[in-house]
């Protein structure tokens, strides 16, 4: 082979290479994206729960009350 042709086969596979690297960066960024969301969501439900089971103790309290 030719130092060409080894330069070309070299700058190719380092083109590869960086395209690559940038779609792992791309769906590494997503991967924090959706586990950030799904943490949320837990929360969010979390809270809603908390919620309904405060208003489930009240209603019953008030229930006694009258």
């Amino acid at each position: 082979m030719e130092p060409l042709d080894l330069n070309e086969q070299l700058s190719a596979t380092h083109e590869k290479i960086t395209t690559k690297e940038n779609v792992v960066t791309h769906h590494s960024i997503i991967a924090e994206d959706v586990v950030s969301g799904w943490e949320k969501v837990e929360a969010d439900a979390l809270i809603k729960l908390t919620a309904e089971g405060k208003a489930s103790n009240l209603l019953g309290t008030l229930k006694e009350c009258m």
